[in-house]
C-alpha cells in the first residue's frame, strides 16, 4: 500500500509540472529537415578534422626537417606525403572520408605538406599511389605504413613514383620524380580529445583536437610542436624512466628493511619512490623543452619571437597556472624564460652564429667532461 501511495504522490507532482511548461507556439522541428541538418553538421565536423590534420602535418614537416640535425642519427626520409586507406581512418569517420576523399582499400595521398618535396614534385591530395621505384604499393591494410616502408628503403635518393590521378585536367597514370629530405623520425598524431594538451612519448608527438581548437595561428601551433619535439630530441622520457627506476630501488630498500622487522609494506615505499623519481627535474625538463623548442622554431624560419605570447594566452585561459606550479613551471616563468631565450637567439642571428642550444659542460669526479656530440657533430645532449 505504501508503494502505491508513493507512486500516486509522484504522479500528482509530475502533473503539477504542467504549470511550468512552455507557453509559446515555437515551430516544431521537421524530422526530415533535422536529419538533413545532421548531415550538414557531420560534414562540418569532418572538414574541421581534415583542416586540423593538414595544419598539424604541415607544421610538423617544417619543424621536423629543420631539426633533423638535432635528431641525428634518428632521422628518416621525409617526403611530405600522408598516405591513407580506409584502414588508417577511425571506424566512426570512415564513411565520411570515403565520401569526401574517395578513400577505399587502395593507398591514396591523403594530404601534401606545403614546402615539401611532394608539393615540389606536383603531387596532389587524392592521387592514387601505384608504385615506388617499380615496387607496387599494394592495396589493403594501412596505406601510411606501406608507403612509408617503401620510402624508407629508398633513403634520401631520388625516387620515381607512379601515381594515378582521377579527374582534373590531367587524369590517368603519371610518373613523377621526388627527392626526399632528412626529417626527425618521430610520428605526429591528432588525438581526439577536448582537453587542451599535447605530449611526447619518446617515439611520437600527439596533439589533441582541443589544442588544435585553442591555437589561433601557425606560430602557436609550431610553439607547441617545437616544445614536444624537443622533449624527444633531449630524450626526456628516457631520463624520467631512469629517475623512476632509481626512486623505485631506493624505496624498495625501505620495504626490505621493514619486511625484515616483520612489517609487510606491500611495496608501498617502492611505489612512492618511483613516483618521486619520475617527478624529479620535471619542471626542469619542461623549461628545457621550451628553450630547445625555440631553437627549433628559429632553425625553421618560424616566428620564434612571438612564441612566448602563447603562455600569456594560456594564462588567460587557465589563470591558476600563473602562480601554481606542479610538474610544469608557471606560465609567468615560462614567458619570462622564453623571452630571455629569444634575446639569446637574436644575438646569434645578428652575429651569424649557429642556431643551437647552449649545452652545459658535464662534470664527473671533479673534472670537466666534453659535451656529448650527435653523429653530425652538433652539441645537442
Amino acid at each position: 500500500m505504501r508503494k502505491l501511495h508513493v507512486i500516486a504522490v509522484a504522479a500528482a507532482a509530475l502533473t503539477g509540472l504542467g504549470a511550468c511548461a512552455p507557453t509559446t507556439k515555437a515551430p516544431a522541428a521537421n524530422f526530415a529537415a533535422v536529419e538533413k541538418e545532421k548531415q550538414v553538421q557531420r560534414k562540418m565536423v569532418a572538414e574541421r578534422a581534415a583542416e586540423a590534420q593538414v595544419s598539424l602535418h604541415e607544421s610538423a614537416f617544417k619543424l621536423w626537417q629543420a631539426a633533423a640535425a638535432m635528431c641525428a642519427p634518428r632521422t628518416r626520409p621525409g617526403h611530405g606525403i600522408v598516405a591513407a586507406t580506409l584502414s588508417d581512418i577511425k571506424v566512426a569517420s570512415r564513411s565520411k572520408m570515403a565520401a569526401s576523399m574517395g578513400l577505399d582499400t587502395r593507398p591514396r595521398v591523403f594530404l601534401v605538406a606545403s614546402g615539401s618535396p611532394a608539393e615540389a614534385a606536383g603531387l596532389r591530395s587524392g592521387d592514387l599511389l601505384v608504385a615506388v621505384n617499380g615496387t607496387p604499393v599494394a592495396p589493403g591494410g594501412s596505406g601510411r605504413k606501406k608507403f612509408d616502408a617503401l620510402m624508407r628503403k629508398v633513403g634520401l635518393a631520388p625516387v620515381k613514383m607512379t601515381i594515378r590521378r582521377e579527374g582534373g585536367e590531367t587524369p590517368g597514370e603519371q610518373s613523377i620524380t621526388l627527392t626526399p629530405v632528412a626529417v626527425c623520425d618521430y610520428t605526429v598524431h591528432l588525438a581526439n580529445s577536448p582537453k587542451i594538451n599535447a605530449y611526447a612519448d619518446g617515439n611520437r608527438v600527439l596533439v589533441t583536437t582541443g589544442m588544435m581548437d585553442f591555437v589561433r595561428d601557425d606560430t602557436e601551433l609550431e610553439t607547441v610542436l617545437g616544445h614536444e619535439l624537443a622533449h624527444n630530441v633531449m630524450k626526456h622520457r628516457d631520463a624520467k624512466t631512469g629517475n623512476e627506476a632509481i626512486g623505485a630501488v631506493a624505496g624498495l630498500a625501505f620495504d626490505v628493511v621493514l619486511l625484515a622487522a616483520g612489517v609487510n609494506t606491500q611495496g608501498a615505499f617502492m611505489k612512492a619512490g618511483a613516483n618521486v623519481g619520475s617527478s624529479v627535474f620535471s619542471q626542469g625538463f619542461e623549461s628545457e623543452a621550451d628553450y630547445v623548442g625555440l631553437y627549433i622554431l628559429a632553425r625553421a624560419g618560424s616566428d620564434y619571437r612571438n612564441a612566448p605570447n602563447f603562455w600569456r594566452r594560456m594564462a588567460a585561459r587557465e589563470p591558476r597556472k600563473i602562480v601554481l606550479a606542479s610538474s610544469h613551471p608557471t606560465t609567468a616563468e615560462r614567458f619570462v624564460a622564453m623571452t630571455r631565450a629569444v634575446a639569446e637567439i637574436d644575438a646569434k642571428v645578428t652575429a651569424g652564429k649557429p642556431l643551437r642550444p647552449e649545452i652545459q659542460e658535464r662534470v664527473k669526479d671533479g673534472a670537466k667532461a666534453p659535451p656529448v656530440k650527435q653523429a653530425n657533430g652538433e652539441l645537442i645532449e
